[in-house]
Formats: C-alpha cells, sequence, structure tokens
C-alpha cells in the first residue's frame, strides 16, 4: 500500500487495502477514512501485530460499505487461534452490510456479531476455510439473509441447533434464505434441523441446497419439509443413508456438475449423465436409491449418456417406465442387458438413440420388446452387424428409422420392417445399400420420407430401381452417391405422391430421365452435381423442359456453399 493512505480523508472507494507485515501499512490507517463506500476487501490479516490497530480501524463508523471481505493469508497453528479471535471481534462492521465473506479464519469459535440478528441488511455469507472452528455461528438469525455459503470447515461434525439459533413460532431461522452451500468438510456427518419435527419452520424460502465433497455426510435434513427446494445437488456423498428433504417443487437433483436428475411434469425425473468419470453407472444408480428414494430407479423416464466411456452393459431391463433413451459417445458399451435371454416388454419406450458407440456389436437376444417405440436412431456403430430381430412384430408402432455409419449391417432383420413406418434413413452403410433389392420396402405402405447416403459410392451407377419404393412415398434425397450416372424413370414412374426430390454431391449423374420426373412434384433440388447443373438451368437448360412444372426450384453449385456447409454435411 502507499504510505499514510489515512490522510486521504474524502477517500470514497478503496477496493482492496493490504496489511504489510511491518508498520509501512496498518489496518489503522482505515480509521480516518469515514466515507469509504461499496467494495472493501482487508487482505493479510495475519500481519495485525497489535490488536488496538483492529479497533482503530473502526470498521462500524463505516455506513456506506456494502460489501466487505476479511482474509487471512495463511492458516496458523494454535498459537493464534485466540489473538485473531479478538482481532475479528473488533472488526465488528456497520450494521447496513449487505454481503460479507470471512476467509482463512484460524480461530476455533466466532464472536457474537457474526450471526448477529442486528445486521438487517445482510443478504450474502461466506464463510471459508476456518478449519479450527468446530461448530458454526448461529446464522438462522440473520432474518434477510438470501445466500449462505460455508466452506472449508474441517473440524465440523455435526450442524445441529446451534446453527438455528433462537427457535420460536414468531421467527423462523433463515427466514429469507433462497440458496444454501455447505463444501468441503471432511468430518462433517450430519447437517439436521433444529427439532424433529417441522414446528420451526426454517428454510421456509430456500430454493437451492447444495453439499458437496463431504464424504462422511449420512444425513442431510432427513425427510425435513422444504416448500420452495427446486434444486439439490450432492457431490461425493458416499455414505447418505438418510432420505433428502421432501419438497413439492423441487425439480433439479444434482450429483456433480455431470449428472443432473430433473423432475418432469409427469413426476417422474429425467436422468442426464455427462462424462462419468469417478464412479461406475451402477454406483450412480445406487446412489440415487440413497438420496432420493429406494425405487428412484424405477421413477426415471428419460435417460441421457454422454461420453461415459466406463459404461460396458446399459441394465435395460431395470428400467420399466423409460420413455426416452440417448447414450452418445460411451466407447466401451458392448450390449443392452445384464442378463442372458430376451427382455420383458418395454411398454412405455418412445424413443431410442445409440450413437457414437463403437463397441457395440448386438442388441438384446431376441430383439427389443418394444411396442411402443416411435423413434429409433443407430448412428456411428462400426462393430454391428445385425438390427434388432424380429422388427416387424416387436417394434409395431415404429414410425423413424435411422442407420447411420453401421458398415456392417448388411440386411434388415427378417421378417422385414415394421409396416407402420413412415421414415426411413440410410447413411453410410455400405453393405446394406449393395443389398437394398432385399429391402422390401414395397409392402411398407406408410413410408412417406427416405434418404440414401454415401460419402464413398457404394457402385451404385443407377438409382432408384423399379420395384425399390412403395407408391406412398412423398419425398425422396439423394446424397452423396458418387458413381451414379442416371436416375431410372422406372423407380419414379409409380411414385404419385411424390412431393420432394432432393440430389446432392452426385458427381456423375449426367441428366434427368428422358421421359422426366414425377408431375406430382412441388420442389426439387439439385446441389453440387456439375453436369445436371448446367442442363437444368432456367430457359437454356436441356433438361429445363423435365422441369418446368416444378414450383420450387433450387439449384446451387459447390461455389454457394461456404465452409460450413461442408463441415456440418450439408454436402
Amino acid at each position: 500500500m502507499p504510505p499514510q493512505v489515512s490522510k486521504l480523508t474524502k477517500l470514497v472507494t478503496l477496493t482492496d487495502f493490504f496489511i504489510g507485515e511491518q508498520t509501512n501499512s496498518s489496518i489503522a490507517e482505515l480509521g480516518p477514512l469515514e466515507n469509504l463506500g461499496g467494495k472493501l476487501c482487508i487482505w493479510n490479516l495475519e500481519n495485525v501485530g497489535d490488536v488496538s490497530h483492529a479497533k482503530k480501524a473502526n470498521l462500524r463508523s463505516k455506513k456506506y460499505i456494502v460489501k466487505l471481505e476479511l482474509r487471512w493469508g495463511y492458516f496458523g497453528d494454535d498459537s493464534t487461534c485466540e489473538l485473531e479471535r479478538e482481532i475479528l471481534e473488533l472488526l465488528h462492521p456497520n450494521t447496513k452490510l449487505q454481503d460479507l465473506g470471512i476467509y482463512e479464519y484460524n480461530g476455533k469459535t466466532f464472536p457474537e456479531w457474526v450471526g448477529n440478528p442486528c445486521f438487517s441488511n445482510l443478504a450474502s455469507l461466506t464463510l471459508s476455510n476456518s478449519r479450527h472452528c468446530s461448530h458454526l455461528p448461529a446464522l438462522g438469525q440473520l432474518e434477510f439473509l438470501k445466500n449462505l455459503e460455508i466452506d472449508g470447515f474441517s473440524s465440523v461434525e455435526k450442524v445441529g441447533s446451534e446453527f438455528y439459533g433462537n427457535c420460536n413460532l414468531n421467527k423462523k431461522p433463515f427466514a429469507s434464505l433462497e440458496k444454501l452451500t455447505f463444501s468441503r468438510m471432511p468430518r462433517l456427518q450430519e447437517l439436521v434441523s433444529p427439532v424433529h419435527n417441522d414446528e420451526c419452520g426454517a428454510f421456509p424460502l430456500l430454493q437451492e441446497l447444495r453439499v458437496k465433497y463431504c464424504p462422511e455426510v449420512r444425513k442431510i435434513l432427513p425427510n425435513y419439509h422444504l416448500p420452495c427446494l427446486v434444486i439439490f445437488e450432492s457431490v461425493e456423498l458416499q455414505k447418505l443413508v438418510a432420505p433428502m428433504p421432501r419438497s413439492p417443487v423441487m425439480n433439479v437433483i444434482s450429483f456433480g456438475s455431470n449428472v443432473h436428475l430433473t423432475k418432469l411434469p409427469s413426476g417422474r425425473y429425467s436422468l442426464s449423465v455427462r462424462q462419468l468419470i469417478d464412479s461406475t453407472f451402477e454406483s450412480l444408480l445406487k446412489g440415487m436409491e440413497q438420496v432420493v428414494h429406494p425405487d428412484s430407479v424405477s421413477t426415471l423416464e428419460e435417460i441421457q449418456l454422454d461420453r461415459c466411456h466406463e459404461l460396458r452393459c446399459f441394465p435395460l431391463e431395470l428400467f420399466q417406465s423409460l420413455r426416452s433413451l440417448h447414450i452418445v459417445s460411451c466407447q466401451h458399451l458392448e450390449s443392452f442387458c445384464e442378463h442372458a435371454g430376451p427382455l420383458h416388454a418395454l411398454t412405455s419406450l418412445l424413443s431410442l438413440s445409440i450413437r457414437h458407440c463403437p463397441d457395440i456389436a448386438s442388441f438384446p437376444e431376441g430383439g427389443l420388446p418394444a411396442p411402443n417405440l416411435r423413434e429409433l436412431i443407430i448412428d456411428d456403430c462400426l462393430r454391428l452387424e445385425e438390427l434388432p430381430e424380429s422388427m416387424h412384430s416387436l417394434l409395431p408402432s415404429l414410425l423413424v428409422l435411422k442407420v447411420r455409419k453401421c458398415p456392417e449391417v448388411a440386411s434388415f432383420p427378417g421378417g422385414g420392417l415394421p409396416s407402420n413406418l413412415q421414415k426411413l434413413k440410410i447413411d453410410q452403410c455400405s453393405k446394406l445399400i449393395a443389398a437394398r433389392m432385399q429391402w422390401d420396402l414395397q409392402m411398407l405402405s406408410s413410408l412417406s420420407s427416405f434418404s440414401i447416403r454415401s460419402l464413398h459410392g457404394d457402385d451404385v451407377e443407377s438409382f432408384p430401381e423399379e420395384t425399390l419404393f412403395p407408391p406412398s412415398l412423398t419425398s425422396l434425397r439423394i446424397h452423396g452417391l458418387r458413381k451414379l450416372k442416371s436416375l431410372d424413370y422406372k423407380g419414379f414412374q409409380h411414385l404419385t405422391n411424390l412431393r420432394k426430390l432432393k440430389i446432392i454431391g452426385c458427381d456423375e449423374l449426367q441428366s434427368l430421365p428422358q421421359e422426366g420426373l414425377p408431375s406430382s412434384l412441388k420442389s426439387l433440388d439439385i446441389w453440387v452435381c456439375p453436369s445436371v447443373e448446367k442442363r437444368c438451368q432456367r430457359q437454356k437448360g436441356e433438361d429445363w423442359p423435365k422441369i418446368a412444372h416444378i414450383p420450387d426450384i433450387r439449384i446451387r453449385s459447390i461455389e454457394e456453399f461456404d465452409y460450413d456447409d461442408i463441415i456440418s454435411g450439408i454436402i
């Protein structure tokens, strides 16, 4: 600090004050600065050698300061405990304070002013790294406190009645508190309510409760009624045995920054797991049963797993109420069933997507008995050899099927595809495309949309074959058939309902069919097909008469696309 700061008696803003090891910047210099306002952080309080200097700082007179931080610079030993308590006692701030933080305080107890109800404007309080303190101050008496964070109290084993202060029916503890966090308290075992019932009514407005890195915790306000609690977060609470607090409106339970349990309007839950590294999926489910409810697994309605590389088997049989399952980039996932033999019917399952899981080799034995499944997406499963068995009978309600980057899948399952299928997409599946004449799509009277894509051509020189598609088709997308030379009119002539046709990146395609395209077409896109682009130029192109009847025509060359289009796979 510059010398003789105390002479700047008109000073209004001083955000940080550093106490020197000698006397060149004594905390006493703050005394004459009566007009300080806003934020003030006092650093290196361990350098206060004379207790009287703390008194001369006269923080009570600094009535314009709304945010105060008191920081010690190191963790002292037992010999400094009493000295630091005396210093903190004398640093009693003005009661108009709104935000208070005390860091690295080495005392064994806090002075009475910390938690005194006279601080009627205090809205935010942080107490951090008071490692010798074994009991928390009576903070429940801070009637207007909204945000409280307790961090690094390594000697505290139980948060009990002393934390709440005087309890009576007229004045509820923590009457205004909205956010409460306990973190890095390695000995903490219990966080309990002031009484064994709801008479005291503590935390009537609490919305967010977080308990993080407290490995010995067994109880967190067990079965206590928190009427406004919306978010409950627990991180590394391996020994938690008591049910979590009760709340009629809670909709998010977090097990760390990567695991979230969200309550749905149905009253059931959605589980989202991203990068599960420190524990297994099985231990996560066990933790849910301990924290939420013994039957919490059965209440899951949606599950999203992303980059859970340790997951090898997903126990699909446990989730009879599951409506939606999305698994992405789980590199070592191999199977969907822990036991041998067929699954029980998954009557609630509506949507299933498996993406970027290269070790998946097969679906459960006997197929997926999901009679109400509407959508199935299988993407980038390099070892997968077969689609689920008996899809026509086990997935009768399937409307959408997308199969992408599954190079070992050579055919659709026996019995063909479900008769109600409406949308089918085949993308970069060389063996499956080669066997397209065995697809039996003619039997699918509801099929309205079909998309085929290949980045390597797959030796398709003429497309579509005469009997490939049913007359119900309304939308057809042909993408990346690099060796495609001609469009077969016989494959189009019976598509009397076709409304949309999109042809993209077919470099060798020479022209449109001599007989033209279906008269039912309303939309035509031809992108990055050089020869056809020229032939379809408006009015003067050789193929223009074949398409002039189509209301919406878009023809684009490679120069009209930007780099983002190419990267995103549009072309």
